[in-house]
């Protein structure tokens, strides 16, 4: 170890010892090659130590201060130690007795050990002195500390920041030692030994009184043991940051990088005094149930019903203020687009992971899609030094430039508040948000956040984006927990708002000023709920939250087990929160008058309420089950003022709340989700069996956060990483690329086939077989069975899923070419359906009466209905919006838009007469006939035209009896069905590429066209 050290020598009267002592230091220090400084603090000396200390300061690093405080070796010591400056400390006795070269094998030990002691194993002293030392070590340091070492020994090597944290009130004249051993080990450093030999002293005689010593020693212990410190704080590693800063509790190191006072922190949740009023509460309760349990039933009903009707009261204001004097902070697209992009500050991102691996993709994709300037983005990866998983999901990632990965050093506590901390010291914006790794947030969330901070007064610091869930229909818990979450963000927290008082954060998408996050100290890293905590502290400092329009969404809870983990921190937080912000109670009234009410109802009434409902919902059934056993005794616990304000606030107040669950949803346009209020009584006995898990962990680890997995939603899809990277996805579509009818379709849903296997998931695509291909074929590593014809496919898709498919695949693509195949009535998978186009004016020009009408009205009218629940893909906005119109795509349409790969060269030159190329299937609908009838016109001014028609289908005949008809056939060449050279060919020798389709969600055909540089002429064009 390279380790620079001061050393302290406290002397008086050691004239016949001290040249010696600082001889030998030097000696064994050089030959160590240890670079040192002497530091002798003399305590006003009769005889020549001083002189002699004076003589040797020419030869040696040594300095001589005279004693400035109170007499005794403790405190020499003590000012010896301000002169140091070097970061570790060696103290030793100036008798000699104890050898100086022991010192280079103690400082040995310093890289394991914070305090190094010279333990007196072979003795030549006085018996009596002796004697003493062997009791002061047993007493003091094992009976009464708990410490096995020679505690007063004379030399010790250790780390110089443990004098901060010793307390001065346990120091005596002799008496440092105990409470700085005992300091050390309270800080958690471990402590080392060397064996010595205790010389005979040789000079001079001892200062210690044996008796007198022995009674101050004995006080110093009692002192130490009872009276010190239960937490030390430790110190950041610059003046500048709060890198590094932290606290030691319980012989435990929690590196917390945030300077939060003490007072305002839930490493200890309930004070003193709280401790005993909750032991009163529970005495007098316990006492009034012995004594006279009637009238304690009576009271506390009394009590728990106008609390009850109070919070009735209160929920219709909250209601009444949010719908009425909604004060969320709007923006206009006007607005958002008159930012200028070179103006805007820097915004930074922290995003806390832990074991996220399987969510990154998604939030990657998410935060690109942010519209603020990419070189203005900071976004922090926060991840956890020990968290192997993500941290080389990360670096196998190819991340865009203004994500950057920050590891988060291991240390306690492990939670988010604390990653968040670190996190927040690197950030380099002027504004700060935090956002989880499962989130989605809205495109221009910061832009109106930006525009937020402009509007509002500098009282605002906070601006809360609202939460919602993008998998509401998973499961009846994420219904319900949909439910919840709109009723909080969209009515709950307006309503505060409008009141102006303290706002709850939510645990994301909390939009700062960095400075105003950093003078607030951050979070609090042993809250579990830290952005409840938050909320409230800034309120309580004089700054007020406001809240934005934009969204962000996050994964609703699909298990009960993760969601019993979530729900059970958030409530232990919400307990956590409620006795910190109790600690000072008149201190809160006084300055917050009416809004101390407000935070007891919101925070502590929240709490209360799910604790106590079960049993008043268990009183409530019992009375009607049992009436005639118990009914009379619990009549007799209601009189009639408590009576009807019990039936009042059960009424009214069950009916207040289930409206605002109500109309939450309708602000969100969860219309579906309405009917599933009526099961929330259910949701709200889960949530008091969360709270009752609360209660019993706050006890025993109040700051154990529980992880929740994400990534659920997941299992159901395909478009990211699952945690079983293996996803055996089912495909229903009409033809495959090789049926003769091939076409767009085919190649769209072939391509996604082949991307999905090459990940590594297993693909199997049933299709109508055209008569002339094999049944079954693997091509590209896809599985394509082929089984039945032009209708019978159907039939065969529903047989072979009853007797082939069920429970062997984990997702079902229900491609839609006209006739769906109706997979919802039987599929037990999840379900995801694919339409290209809909299909009702080509149904109505293209099939006969009455098929054309049977057609549309299975379309618009049955698939609807039948699909209510899926979801779908397209691959354009205008066949989203064409399938909105009709009904289709209720719960979500994805778009996935088509693409082709580009040609690697183009070789061919562009013919010499002007060229036509239409390719693709020749059906009705492809109305190629205009195209026909069109040269028709066009000819006489370009006699050297040629119209190149490649493809097949049942239109050809009438095409080319078409041509015939017009007399253009000498112009027009059909070329049937071309190879992929001979199509890049006619793509490049054409001038033109025309694409007159009655109805087309996006022609593949036209990518293709465009990828060889063809203009390409498409519709609407009507005949």
């Amino acid at each position: 170890m390279d380790i620079k050290l001061s050393l302290v020598i406290p002397t008086f009267n050691e004239a016949g010892n001290i040249g010696s002592l600082i001889k030998r230091i030097d000696n064994s220090l050089r030959k160590s090659k240890i670079n040192y400084e002497i530091i002798v603090v003399d305590d006003h000396s009769n005889d020549d130590t001083n002189k002699i200390v004076n003589s040797l300061t020419r030869d040696y690093p040594l300095s001589l201060h005279f004693k400035k405080g109170k007499k005794g070796k403790s405190y020499s010591l003590l000012e010896g130690f301000g002169y140091a400056k070097y970061g570790y400390v060696c103290m030793i006795d100036g008798d000699l007795q104890f050898p100086p070269e022991a010192i280079p094998e103690m400082i040995s030990l310093l890289d394991k050990n914070g305090l190094v002691i010279a333990e007196r194993k072979s003795y030549f002293g006085s018996p009596l002195r002796k004697l003493a030392s062997k009791i002061n070590e047993f007493v003091f340091g094992k009976l009464i500390l708990g410490l096995p070492y020679d505690i007063q020994s004379g030399l010790k090597v250790f780390k110089k920041e443990l004098i901060s944290h010793i307390d001065p009130k346990s120091i005596g004249e002799w008496s440092l030692d105990i409470p700085l051993v005992y300091t050390a080990a309270e800080l958690g450093y471990k402590i080392g030994t060397v064996d010595i030999t205790y010389e005979k002293r040789r000079s001079g005689v001892s200062k210690v009184n044996i008796f007198k010593t022995t009674l101050e020693l004995t006080m110093s212990a009692l002192k130490t043991r009872l009276l010190h410190k239960k937490i030390y704080k430790l110190l950041p590693e610059t003046k500048n940051s709060a890198i590094g800063a932290g606290i030691i509790k319980d012989r435990r190191r929690f590196i917390t990088h945030t300077l939060l006072p003490l007072e305002k922190s839930a490493v200890v949740t309930f004070l003193s005094w709280q401790k005993v009023l909750l032991f009163i509460i529970f005495l007098v309760f316990v006492s009034g149930l012995l004594l006279s349990p009637r009238n304690l039933l009576i009271f506390s009903v009394a009590i728990l019903s106008l609390i009850y009707f109070i919070d009735t009261i209160f929920n219709l204001f909250i209601l009444q203020k949010s719908l009425h004097k909604a004060e969320e902070i709007t923006s206009t697209p006007q607005d958002l687009s008159e930012i200028d992009p070179t103006k805007v500050p820097i915004y930074s991102i922290l995003c806390p992971m832990h074991k996220e691996e399987g969510v990154l993709p998604q939030f990657i994709e998410g935060i690109s899609k942010l519209d603020w300037p990419k070189e203005k983005l900071d976004v922090l990866l926060l991840l956890e030094e020990d968290d192997v998983g993500t941290i080389d999901k990360v670096n196998r990632m190819n991340l865009p430039p203004y994500i950057k990965p920050l590891i988060v050093p291991d240390s306690l506590p492990k939670t988010k508040p604390k990653a968040c901390n670190y996190g927040l010291v690197h950030a380099r914006g002027e504004y700060v948000v935090i956002y989880d790794a499962e989130d989605i947030p809205d495109p221009d969330q910061l832009k109106k956040a930006h525009l937020g901070f402009l509007k509002s007064p500098k009282n605002v610091i906070c601006l809360q984006a609202k939460l919602n869930y993008y998998n509401p229909g998973h499961n009846l818990l994420t219904r319900l927990f949909t439910a919840e979450y709109s009723l909080w963000f969209d009515i709950i927290l307006p309503g505060l708002q409008a009141i102006n008082t303290t706002i709850p954060l939510g645990g994301t998408s909390n939009h700062f000023r960095k400075k105003d996050l950093l003078a607030l100290f951050g979070w609090d890293p042993f809250n579990v709920t830290e952005d409840c905590d938050l909320g409230v502290r800034l309120f309580r400092e004089g700054y007020k939250t406001a809240i934005i329009d934009s969204t962000t969404l996050e994964e609703a809870n699909s298990r009960f087990g993760n969601w019993l983990r979530q729900r059970s921190r958030w409530i232990k937080g919400y307990i956590q929160t409620y006795f910190i912000h109790n600690r000072e109670p008149l201190k809160f009234i006084k300055k917050h008058g009416f809004q101390t009410l407000v935070f007891q109802l919101v925070i502590g009434g929240r709490i209360a309420f799910i604790l106590i409902n079960p049993i008043l919902w268990a009183t409530t059934i019992s009375y009607f089950i049992f009436r005639p056993v118990i009914g009379v005794a619990i009549e007799s616990i209601y009189p009639a003022p408590v009576f009807y304000i019990a039936v009042t606030s059960l009424v009214i107040g069950n009916f207040v709340c289930l409206i605002n669950y109500m109309v939450g949803l309708a602000k969100r346009k969860h219309w579906i989700l309405i009917k599933y209020v009526y099961l929330v009584p259910l949701y709200w006995l889960m949530v008091s069996s969360a709270a009752i898990k609360a209660v019993f962990q706050l006890i025993i680890k109040p700051h154990y956060w529980e992880k929740t997995q994400h990534g659920f939603h997941l299992d159901a899809t395909f478009s990211f990483v699952a945690p079983n990277p293996k996803v055996r996805i089912l495909i229903f579509n009409w033809r495959d690329t090789k049926h003769v009818y091939a076409g767009g379709a085919e190649v769209y849903i072939d391509e996604l086939a082949k991307r999905w296997v090459e990940k590594g998931n297993e693909v199997t695509i049933f299709c109508g077989n055209d008569g002339n291909k094999n049944r079954n074929e693997n091509v590209n590593g896809i599985n394509i069975i082929r089984r039945g014809g032009f209708y019978l496919v159907y039939l065969w898709a529903f047989l072979y899923y009853e007797f082939k498919f069920k429970g062997k695949f984990d997702v079902v693509i229900d491609s839609q070419n006209g006739i769906p195949f109706f997979t919802p009535l039987y599929v037990r998978e999840k379900i995801f359906g694919l339409m290209f186009h809909v299909h009702q004016e080509v149904f109505l020009k293209s099939l006969l009466p009455p098929l054309a009408q049977i057609a549309s009205f299975l379309e618009k009218r049955i698939v609807p209905r039948i699909y209510a629940g899926t979801e779908f893909i397209t691959i354009s906005p205008s066949t989203k919006t064409a399938m909105e119109s009709i009904g289709i795509g209720q719960t979500d349409i994805h778009i996935i838009y088509p693409g082709v790969d580009m040609p690697v060269m183009r070789t061919r030159k562009r013919n010499k007469n002007p060229t036509i190329l239409y390719l693709g299937r020749l059906k009705f609908y492809k109305s190629v006939s205009v195209l026909l009838k069109a040269a028709k016109t066009i000819i006489d001014k370009f006699p050297n035209l040629q119209i190149v028609i490649a493809g097949e289908g049942e239109e050809k005949y009438n095409l080319m009896k078409l041509a015939n008809r017009l007399g253009i056939s000498k112009i027009i060449k059909f070329t049937g069905r071309v190879s992929e050279y001979q199509k890049s060919h006619l793509y490049q020798k054409a001038w033109v590429f025309v694409n007159p389709s009655l109805i087309e969600g996006w022609g593949l055909t036209s990518i293709e066209a465009n990828s060889y540089g063809t203009p390409v002429l498409s519709g609407p064009i009507r005949k």
